[in-house]
């Protein structure tokens, strides 16, 4: 049976420093990638607004009303480690009528 790994995390606020909120995601994603179990999940406050798709590229991005700086740092994570973002499965979850 495949393992799974939960990452919880809390992404520092917009009042944090920026090399402080960069550190955040180089540590998340070194232990990303360090992790070698088949699924990986990550959950948490990353204090981010992403907002509607500008590039082919964002597919891991629902349309919603607006962006933050946040929201551009997260979005690049989930580009580079190809991952999706958790309120796109939400989504087709409630739309199914499955329940929370």
């Amino acid at each position: 049976m495949p393992a799974l790994t939960v990452f919880v995390a809390y992404a520092p606020t917009s009042s944090y420093d920026e090399d402080e909120v960069e550190a955040f995601y180089m540590d998340l994603e070194k232990f990303f990638r360090e992790d070698h179990t088949f699924f990986k999940v990550i959950v948490g406050d990353f204090n981010a607004k992403i907002g509607p798709r500008r590039t082919s590229e964002e597919r891991h991005i629902r349309t919603q009303l607006e962006w933050n700086e946040q929201g551009e740092r997260l979005s690049e994570f989930i580009m580079t480690t190809q991952t999706i973002h958790g309120k796109t499965i939400l989504v087709g979850l409630i739309v199914t009528g499955v329940d929370q």
